[in-house]
């Protein structure tokens, strides 16, 4: 089951979010599905300053507990920022920070047979035509 709800909160700001249920079972072992989290949850405040092109946006990512390598992993969150700015109406700036706070995977559990990439800054350029 997922559902996902947005609402324009006015003076540029909106907020977002979703949030998905999960029950994946492997019948043949009548087991979790690994790497299956049950709940997972995003969020998402964007603020949009309409005549100079400009927006950011702060994001929130949640993962519920889940199997993983027959071992239950724990749950984790992670944040995110973003920065962007329309320079003509081809072309987008961006850039960003994921993982704000530098959440390391191994450090939870040994359980996480994938690493979420550490603090990361990025920087793009979109072009529509």
């Amino acid at each position: 089951m997922e559902t996902e709800l947005g609402i324009d909160l006015g003076y540029g700001f909106a907020l977002s979010g979703t949030y998905t249920y999960m029950d994946a079972k492997d019948t043949q072992k009548d087991a979790p599905l690994d790497g299956r989290p049950r709940h997972s949850a995003a969020a998402k405040l964007k603020y949009t300053h309409g005549p100079l092109g400009f927006w950011t946006s702060l994001d929130w990512d949640y993962t519920g507990e889940q199997y993983l390598n027959e071992e239950d992993a724990p749950q984790f969150y992670l944040w995110h920022f973003s920065l962007g700015k329309q320079l003509t109406d081809f072309l987008d700036l961006k850039c960003g920070v994921e993982n704000i706070g530098d959440v390391r995977l191994a450090d939870k559990s040994d359980a996480f047979s994938y690493e979420e990439r550490g603090r990361t800054f990025w920087i793009g350029l979109t072009a529509r035509f």
